[in-house]
C-alpha cells in the first residue's frame, strides 16, 4: 500500500490523511482526520462531499472575463483546489480561492454554454447546476487577448455553410491606435510598388513594409500623432516575445525533422534505456537504506499512533478502574467522548478497542441496573443511577423498573413484618403463654383491678425498652408496618411524580401516559395491603367474611379484650402519624380514603373496646365492696363503691375524648355519624346497667 501523509491546517487544527491506516479500499472520498490540538486530540472519520457549483456571475462573456463562482464544498484552504474548468477549458491558473463557498477566476477560450467543474483534494471532481456562455471575439493582430487566438475565423455564409476567412480580410484596428478617418490623401498602389518593389502593406504578410503601411494609411497624420502611435506600439511589447517563441518552435521542429532523417524515428530509445538502467542501479545501491528507512518510518508511525490515540487504547483499563472506585460520572464522560470520536470508525484496530469499551460499558449497565433494584436506597441515589443509565443509552425504561422494584420491596416488607410477628405470636400461643407478651400487655396496668385508663397511662409513662418488652406482638407489628410505610412510601411517590413529570426520561423521550393507571394501581395496592394487615391484627371483624381480604389477612389467633384494649390508643396514634406523613405528599383522594376509612374504623373499635372493658370493670366492682358507710347530711349514708364507679366512668370518658373524639381537620367527628352516636348511647347505658 502506498504511504501518503497529507497535512491539512483548518482553523488552527491539524488533520492528517494517512493511507497507511486507512482501509477504505478504492473509495477515495474517505479520510482519517486527526486533531492534534490539546483537549481535542482524537481520530475523526469523515466523508468529504464532492464540490457543487450553484451560482456564477456573470453568466456570459468573452474569453478572459472575471467570474465569481459560488457553491459548496470548495475545500478548506487554497491548496485543496486542484482543478477548475469552465466550458471544458482549464482555468486553474487564474483561479483564486476565497472561501469554501467562493472562487474567483477568469474564463478561458471556451465557446458556447458549458458547465463549471471544481475539483478538490477531499471531494474529487464535482458537479454544476449552472452554465457559463462564452463568446467568440474577432481579434486583430495587435489586439490584446487573455487567451490564445485561433486565427481561423468561421463566418456563417449563405445557405448555412461555413467557410474559413483570413484574418487580414476582417476589419482590423489600427496598430498605432490612431483614427484613419479623414485621411483622404493616399498614394496610389502603383507608385508604392515602384517605390518598394516586392513589399506589401499587409500586417500579416511576410513582406510587410512599414513605409508602405504609413504612406498608405497615415499620409496626412501629423508627426506628434505618429509619436503617440509609436508609444502605443511600444506598450505591446509581448508581440516580439510571441514572435520569438514562434521562431523557437519552428527551429525546434526543423531540428527534430533533421534528427529523424539522421537517426531514425527511434532515436530516443537509447536515451530512455540508459536512464532506466541508471535508475535500476540507483535502486540497487539504496535498496537496503530505503527498506530500513521504511521500517523506521513504520515504527515511528506506529508509536505516533499509540501516543496520539492513547485515550482509546487505555480506555478499557481506565473504565474498569473507575468502575471499581465508583467514579461512574468519569466513565460516562469518557464513553461519550469515545463514541463521538470512534463510534463510526472503520479502522480495524480502533474497532477492536472500541468493542472492548462497549463490553465494559455493558458490564457497567448491568452493575447500575442491579444497584437500581437493590433496596433500600435513597431517592437521590436512585435518580442519579437512572440518569447514568440514560447517559449510557441503556435499553428499556430504568425509571419504571425502579418504581416496580420499590413497589415490590415495600410490599415484601409489609407481608414479612406480618408473617414474622404472626409466627412469634403463634409460637407463644403454642407454649401456652396466652400469646407471650400479650398476656404481659394485659398486665401492663399493674394490679388486677386496674381500669383501662390506668393501664394506658402506665403504658405512656413507661420507657422505650419497657414498652417494647410489655407490648403485644401485634402492637409491635403495627409500629413496624407504620414505620415501613412512612419511610419508604414517600420516596416511591416522589419517584413516580418525577417519572411522569419527564424528569427521569431522556430529552428525546416522551412520557408514557398508559403507565399512569398501572402506577396508581401499585400505590393503591400498597395502601390496601397496609390496611388489610392492620385490620386482620387489630380488628378482624371489620373484614368482610366473603371477601378476598378476609382469607388473606384473617390469620391471627383470637385474644381476650383485656389484653389488646389498653394498647388501642397507642395503635391509633401510630396510624394517625403515618396518615399525617402521607398527607404531605398530595396523594389522590381514593388513596387517602383507604387510610381515612381505616382510621375511622379504628377509632370506632377503640371507642367500643374501651367502653366494653369499662363495663366489665364496673361489673366486677362489687368484689371490692367493704361496706364501710359514710354518713352525709345531704345524701345520707353510702359506701365508697358509687364514688369508685364514678371515677371509672370519668376516666374512661376522659380517655375516649383525648384519644378518639378529638380529631384533626382531616378526620370527621364520630358524633356526627348516627350509627356511632347510637352505639355510644348504648355503651353508656350498658355501663350504668352494669353498676346497677
Amino acid at each position: 500500500m502506498e504511504k501518503i501523509i497529507l497535512l491539512f491546517d483548518i482553523t488552527g487544527c491539524y488533520f492528517y490523511t494517512c493511507t497507511v491506516l486507512c482501509t477504505a479500499g478504492e473509495d477515495n472520498n474517505l479520510y482519517l482526520f486527526l486533531c492534534t490540538v490539546p483537549d481535542h486530540s482524537g481520530l475523526i472519520m469523515a466523508i468529504a462531499l464532492p464540490p457543487v457549483v450553484t451560482g456564477i456571475s456573470p453568466i456570459e462573456g468573452v474569453p478572459g472575463t472575471k467570474v465569481t463562482i459560488r457553491g459548496e464544498n470548495f475545500g478548506n484552504r487554497p491548496e485543496d483546489l486542484i482543478g477548475l474548468t469552465i466550458c471544458g477549458v482549464d482555468c486553474l491558473m487564474t483561479a483564486e480561492w476565497k472561501t469554501s463557498n467562493k472562487i474567483i477566476a477568469r474564463s478561458g477560450a471556451g465557446i458556447g454554454k458549458g458547465d463549471i467543474i471544481v475539483t478538490t483534494v477531499q471531494g474529487s471532481r464535482g458537479t454544476s447546476t449552472v452554465q457559463f456562455k462564452g463568446y467568440q471575439e474577432t481579434m486583430g493582430p495587435l489586439k490584446e487577448s487573455a487567451v490564445w487566438v485561433d486565427e481561423t475565423i468561421f463566418l456563417n455564409m449563405a445557405f448555412g455553410r461555413k467557410r474559413p476567412m483570413s484574418p487580414a480580410s476582417v476589419l482590423q484596428d489600427d496598430p498605432l491606435g490612431l483614427s484613419v478617418e479623414g485621411n483622404d490623401l493616399k498614394v496610389l498602389e502603383e507608385d508604392l510598388e515602384e517605390m518598394f518593389p516586392g513589399c506589401s502593406g499587409d500586417l500579416t504578410s511576410t513582406k510587410f513594409s512599414p513605409e508602405w503601411f504609413l504612406l498608405e494609411n497615415h499620409l496626412s497624420t501629423s508627426f506628434e500623432d505618429l509619436r503617440a502611435g509609436l508609444a502605443c506600439l511600444r506598450r505591446k511589447a509581448n508581440v516580439g516575445s510571441v514572435i520569438e517563441q514562434l521562431d523557437t518552435l519552428q527551429e525546434l521542429k526543423c531540428k527534430f525533422e533533421s534528427d529523424i532523417q539522421e537517426y531514425g524515428r527511434n532515436s530516443t530509445q537509447i536515451l530512455e534505456k540508459s536512464i532506466i538502467e541508471c535508475k535500476e542501479e540507483a535502486d540497487k545501491l539504496f535498496e537496503d537504506v530505503l527498506q530500513r528507512k521504511d521500517r523506521a518510518d513504520g515504527t515511528r508511525n506506529a508509536l505516533n499512533v499509540l501516543h496520539r490515540f492513547r485515550f482509546l487504547l487505555y480506555l478499557p483499563v481506565n473504565i474498569e478502574r473507575h468502575i471499581q472506585k465508583g467514579d461512574y460520572d468519569v466513565v460516562i464522560n469518557d464513553y461519550a467522548r469515545a463514541k463521538s470520536l470512534f463510534g463510526d470508525t472503520q479502522v480495524p484496530l480502533f474497532r477492536r478497542f472500541y468493542s472492548e469499551v462497549e463490553k465494559r460499558i455493558d458490564d457497567l449497565r448491568n452493575v447500575l441496573g442491579e444497584q437500581l433494584t437493590r433496596m433500600p436506597s435513597s431517592l437521590e441515589h436512585q435518580k442519579k443511577i437512572i440518569r447514568n443509565l440514560h447517559h449510557l443509552e441503556t435499553p428499556g425504561d430504568p425509571a419504571w423498573q425502579c418504581l416496580s422494584a420499590q413497589h415490590e420491596y415495600i410490599l415484601h416488607l409489609l407481608i414479612s413484618a406480618r408473617d414474622n410477628h404472626l409466627n412469634r405470636e403463634m409460637a407463644d400461643h403454642d407454649l401456652g403463654s396466652g400469646g407471650g407478651k400479650i398476656s404481659g400487655g394485659g398486665g401492663a396496668g399493674g394490679a388486677r383491678h386496674a381500669t383501662p385508663a390506668a393501664k394506658y397511662n402506665k403504658i405512656m409513662m413507661s420507657s422505650v425498652g419497657e414498652w417494647q418488652a410489655t407490648a403485644p406482638v401485634r402492637v409491635l407489628m403495627v409500629e413496624e408496618i407504620c414505620e415501613v410505610l412512612s419511610t419508604n412510601f414517600p420516596d416511591m411517590w416522589k419517584l413516580s411524580q418525577a417519572y411522569f413529570g419527564g424528569e427521569l426520561l431522556p430529552p428525546t423521550a416522551q412520557v408514557d401516559h398508559f403507565k399512569h393507571p398501572r402506577c396508581k394501581d401499585m400505590i393503591l395496592e400498597l395502601l390496601h395491603v397496609f390496611s388489610g394487615v392492620m385490620r386482620g391484627a387489630i380488628m378482624p371483624l371489620s373484614l368482610h367474611p366473603d371477601g378476598q381480604n378476609f382469607r388473606n389477612y384473617h390469620v391471627w389467633p383470637e385474644v381476650s379484650l383485656d389484653q389488646i384494649t389498653p394498647w388501642l390508643p397507642q395503635v391509633l396514634r401510630h396510624v394517625r402519624g403515618c396518615h399525617n406523613t402521607l398527607l404531605t405528599l398530595d396523594l389522590p383522594n381514593d388513596a387517602l380514603d383507604v387510610l381515612k376509612d381505616l382510621i375511622f374504623d379504628l377509632r370506632v373499635h377503640c371507642l367500643t373496646s374501651l367502653f366494653q372493658q369499662t363495663v366489665e370493670h364496673v361489673r366486677s366492682l362489687h368484689t371490692r365492696e367493704k361496706w364501710q358507710l359514710e354518713v352525709d347530711d345531704e345524701n345520707g349514708g353510702c359506701t365508697h363503691l358509687p364514688h369508685i364507679c364514678e371515677n371509672v366512668i370519668v376516666e374512661c370518658a376522659q380517655l375516649v375524648r383525648e384519644t378518639v373524639l378529638e380529631t384533626s381537620h382531616h378526620e370527621s367527628p364520630l358524633i356526627d355519624h348516627p350509627t356511632v352516636r347510637r352505639d355510644i348511647m348504648t355503651l353508656i347505658h350498658n355501663v350504668i346497667v352494669a353498676f346497677a
